[in-house]
């Protein structure tokens, strides 16, 4: 477990540069592809040994998957991502989960990539979404959503066993990359090819360069059936081979976060309850998977929690992992990258709609300024500790406060986001419809508003907040409902100079139309409120307090604007996403775990079908609710998660029913 380890980022790799431009590992002492012709070598090893692309024109199912140990430059990849690109439709998506110890820089990426020209709209793709070297599991969408990159920045072991875990089969063939085994053997242990075996559909295949004898015996031992075959170029052999069954061996976890039926072949069409930043996530994740999406509002867009002025990509760093931090991090490297692609379209327009401009956080916390600048000494891509007076001349204000920069952060219009998801095509939306209901009939779910809106559908997503507690009988649920306010600060008196997001005890970004959105005041478990001169007044003093005194806003006092909206929130502070247990049959089943927590229970989770939930993303929607709609997706349709197994469950609604059982122990 990660849980209060210390965090650092995942090393970049010592390299040298050989014939070609091609990367040497000096701690492997091993280059990373051939130097003569490296997509040749990759073409040959793992999709001419996997049948691809061939598999690609015949494959059943939606999308096929690969596994890869290595990823290294990403050379494997891009070739496999050219040969599906060449493949005339009808053809699956492709989903790609690849290990890395030791990210490349995108510097050496670059560097790795120039020589091939038939690459370089496929590099530069990869290159614009590569995620930082923050360790842990990393999903770029590319090609429209047709294409899954999963990146584990970590070790083969800890992505198999991972996958492993679930008892579910995943991978369609696996790339068995890597440096030699004699210089890299734990890339090649008998435990992590029991792991890949465990993970691998019936018929999976696997390509390798290796020919070792320890390598095909513990191939042979996990159930493969493998052949030795003559190696690229020079090489004298290499290993192929295919799994004929998949795996008896079974997880001892308790498969609490599992559901007992997931049928995604049947699900066509959807209806999402909520039109602010939660269910317009949700609806784009489903569009890329092809379904058609009903957002239907009791009021309308961004209406609730998503209707601020200027909301911030908020992600606090530690010292120590956590699942806070860590869910916090990965969702901020995956929100930002969904919004740079969206201004990247012209979907948005920068200074308008937001601006990923980096932001400061003020800290006075010496002893851990000073942990981090340690270990973010080679990271500055990631965040650099700076003193006041560098901060000063990073923002363009004068500040008082040492803190350090998040370059993948920045300031986003919420209303901006969610109207142009749910304009876009395959989602029709509903709005002013009044209370919205659901109940089941006919293994269908038919949900009605008050006013102009009725629809049957066998999926059913609620992403409206602390209403999900009307539905059913949700009132379980632990959701705490906060009210928030803003204020509107014209953009004078020197503040005009801010040049990226600021946070202290509260927040300015830079101006949107000649004013600041600065925030926010916190009032908890109350329901409404309404905007008070009072909170304006905070929400000044905190910025006052954290600027040099030369800025007077004492001129703005006078002529108060600002925005009052709800935030739900959980109590342990993380969102609450996935499928919605009925909470009886689930207390029967696990029932056992009053009395052992540490009791294996095999029976997978009685859920309601085809019923999930996205809320509590409490004033952090913008940097949750992307990713919390990633994996809600991922769920549905039975894919491999873009998060670890243990955040998953961290975000769960049958979390709090689990806890609660375990509490009742004897």
């Amino acid at each position: 477990m990660l849980d209060n380890k210390l965090w650092e980022p995942a090393k970049h790799p010592k390299l040298s540069w050989k014939t070609n431009d091609t990367p040497y590992s000096e701690a492997n002492r091993d280059i990373y592809y051939s130097k003569s012709n490296g997509i040749a070598e990759s073409n040959f090893y793992f999709l001419a040994n996997n049948d691809l692309p061939e598999r690609f024109k015949t494959h059943a199912e939606n999308r096929f998957f690969i596994g890869e140990l290595g990823f290294g430059s990403g050379l494997n990849f891009l070739a496999t991502w050219l040969a599906w690109s060449k493949v005339p439709l009808p053809k699956p998506k492709l989903s790609y989960c690849a290990a890395e110890l030791y990210p490349m820089s995108l510097e050496d990426l670059e560097r790795a990539h120039r020589q091939w020209p038939q690459l370089s709209s496929l590099c530069a793709e990869l290159i614009e979404k590569y995620p930082l070297a923050i360790k842990g599991q990393h999903r770029i969408i590319l090609s429209k959503g047709n294409v899954n990159l999963d990146i584990w920045w970590g070790t083969a072991h800890d992505m198999c066993e991972d996958l492993a875990s679930y008892d579910v089969p995943f991978i369609d063939a696996w790339y068995l990359d890597g440096f030699n085994p004699k210089s890299n053997p734990s890339m090649w242990s008998s435990e992590l090819i029991k792991s890949i075996a465990k993970c691998s559909k019936p018929s999976a295949t696997f390509g390798t360069f290796t020919s070792a004898g320890n390598v095909r015996r513990a191939l042979e031992y996990a159930g493969f059936e493998v052949k030795k075959l003559k190696g690229f170029e020079k090489k004298r052999d290499c290993l192929n081979g295919i799994l004929p069954t998949i795996s008896s061996i079974r997880s001892n976890i308790t498969p609490w976060d599992i559901p007992r039926n997931v049928n995604e072949a049947s699900h066509k069409h959807a209806v999402v309850i909520g039109a602010g930043l939660a269910g317009a996530h949700v609806a784009a994740a489903l569009r890329r998977r092809g379904l058609e999406v009903d957002v239907v509002d009791k009021y309308g867009i961004a209406a609730g929690a998503s209707g601020g002025n200027q909301g911030i990509l908020y992600a606090r760093l530690s010292t120590k992992h956590s699942l806070l931090t860590d869910f916090a991090l990965q969702a901020l490297i995956f929100s930002s990258s969904i919004y740079s692609e969206m201004f990247s379209n012209r979907a948005l327009k920068r200074g308008e709609d937001g601006d990923l401009c980096g932001a400061f956080f003020a800290s006075d916390d010496d002893k851990k300024l000073a942990q981090l600048k340690i270990v973010l000494k080679h990271h500055g891509e990631i965040a650099e500790v700076l003193s006041y007076v560098e901060a000063s001349q990073r923002l363009g204000l004068d500040v008082l406060t040492q803190g350090y920069w998040l370059s993948t952060s920045g300031w986003m219009h919420p209303a901006s986001i969610c109207k142009n998801i749910l304009n876009g095509p395959g989602v029709t939306t509903t709005l002013n419809c009044g209370s919205v209901s659901i109940h089941r009939q006919d293994d269908l779910w038919i949900v009605k508003g008050e006013k102009n809106f009725e629809k049957s559908t066998s999926l059913v997503v609620l992403a409206c907040g602390d209403s999900c507690n009307d539905f059913l009988d949700l009132n379980w649920l632990p959701v705490r409902t906060n009210i928030g306010q803003t204020t509107q600060l014209v953009s004078n008196n020197g503040l005009n100079q801010l040049k990226a997001v600021f946070c202290h005890d509260g927040y300015i970004p830079p101006a949107r139309f000649g004013e600041h959105c600065i925030g926010s005041t916190y009032h908890l478990n109350e329901k409404s409120r309404m905007v008070c001169d009072e909170d304006h007044l905070e929400n000044i003093a905190k910025l006052e307090s954290a600027l040099h005194k030369k800025y007077d806003l004492k001129a703005v006092e006078s002529n108060f604007k600002g925005w009052t909206g709800k935030r739900c929130t959980s109590p342990d502070y993380l969102p609450i996403v996935g499928p919605i247990p009925e909470r009886p049959k689930f207390n029967n089943v696990y029932s056992a775990l009053s009395k052992n927590a540490k009791a294996h229970v095999s029976h997978r989770a009685p859920v309601y079908p085809g019923l999930y939930i996205s809320t509590a993303h409490g004033s952090r929607g913008l940097t949750y609710s992307a990713l919390s709609a990633e994996i809600l997706a991922s769920m549905i349709f039975a894919e491999p998660l873009p998060v670890s197994r243990r955040i998953a469950r961290a975000i769960l609604p049958a979390r709090f029913l689990i806890r609660e059982i375990i509490k009742r122990q004897n």
